[in-house]
């Protein structure tokens, strides 16, 4: 088990990749709770990876982990 956690996905229609949505899914909330992660998003076009960063976010609140404030876009 990991002390920290760091994802990453690309923006694909407004959300995360579905490969990670896949491995979130299969992973159990214990890998994850009360653990910090990290966000960063890359994105091309003026979107800027926001949503999904805001999905991610989503996600990792429903596994009860700590995500860190600051995220990282790299459009």
């Amino acid at each position: 088990f990991a002390d920290a956690v760091v994802l990453l996905s690309p923006e694909y229609h407004s959300g995360m990749s579905g490969a990670l949505k896949n491995a979130l899914d299969f992973l159990s909330s214990e890998q994850f709770k009360y653990k910090p992660v990290a966000l960063l998003a890359v994105a091309g076009g003026g979107k800027g990876g926001i949503n999904a960063l805001n999905n991610m976010r989503t996600v990792m609140r429903g596994v009860y982990a700590n995500v860190i404030p600051n995220q990282l876009v790299l459009d």
